[in-house]
């Protein structure tokens, strides 16, 4: 069985055989740390898998990096960009896998923490215990006193 490999990219190559580029046909946009629950000052980039790889680029710093997984995605990015600068970029390097089935993953779970933080506000308001409300709605004590505590989250 034969794979198909990415075209080849100019540029210097990494330690794991990836190359810095200054074309890009991968990514365009960079979701927030928010969307992906980084630290605020991490370099987020967005991940796209192709062909059995998963492929970022960064445009202001004019990257394209691939790799089979996302760590190696991570590590492989870092090196790029640790090899363009001629030193490491001071904000760590982080990728967000990006895809509709992962939007709509994301949708479901907003979806369903409103959903939770409803139902255990609501069994709170008629004075149910917190036992009772773990059981009443399937999750661990703590994962109902979590959901009580967060605000309403916007539903996307």
């Amino acid at each position: 069985m034969s794979h198909s490999q990415p075209p080849a990219a100019e540029g210097p190559t990494t330690e794991t055989g990836t190359r810095a580029s200054t074309t890009a046909s991968a990514p365009t946009s960079t979701p927030t740390n928010a969307e992906t629950g980084v630290e605020p000052h991490a370099l987020v980039l967005p991940a796209l898998r192709r062909d059995r790889r998963w492929i970022t680029a960064s445009h202001q710093y004019n990257i394209v990096v691939h790799a089979r997984t996302l760590p190696a995605l991570q590590a492989s990015a870092q090196q790029a960009l640790t090899l363009l600068l001629g030193a490491p970029p001071t904000a760590p390097v982080r990728v967000s896998p990006r895809s509709d089935d992962l939007d709509v993953l994301a949708r479901a779970r907003v979806a369903y923490d409103a959903a939770l933080r409803q139902a255990v506000m609501n069994l709170r308001d008629q004075g149910a215990s917190w036992a009772d409300d773990a059981l009443a709605c399937q999750v661990r004590v703590a994962d109902a006193k979590a959901a009580a505590k967060e605000p309403a989250p916007d539903v996307i």
